[in-house]
């Protein structure tokens, strides 16, 4: 979800998302860190559209990319950095 958020600005991620992981933490007992670096990855790797961050902004005119491009290349990678997160962040940060 916060992916959605973030694709059309980065703030309304960081603001929605954090006090809600804090919470999903809080009620199950355990550490908030792998919920935040899980929360600070999907915000980081929101490829779906150009306006999500400025770096792919900057490469949208010289690239020639056009905004298809970002939802269907971006949507792929996207879910991928989602998927690893969910498997990859309880293997390094424990609950």
């Amino acid at each position: 979800m916060t992916s959605v958020w973030t694709s059309e600005r980065f703030e309304p991620g960081c603001a929605v998302g954090t006090p809600a992981a804090l919470q999903i933490a809080r009620e199950g007992h355990a550490d908030p860190k792998p919920f935040m670096v899980a929360l600070a990855t999907c915000i980081s790797t929101s490829f779906c559209t150009p306006v999500a961050h400025e770096t792919t902004m900057l490469v949208m005119g010289p690239g020639r990319y056009r905004f298809k491009h970002y939802l269907s290349i971006g949507s792929g990678m996207a879910v991928i950095a989602w998927l690893l997160t969910t498997f990859v962040t309880p293997l390094v940060w424990r609950f």
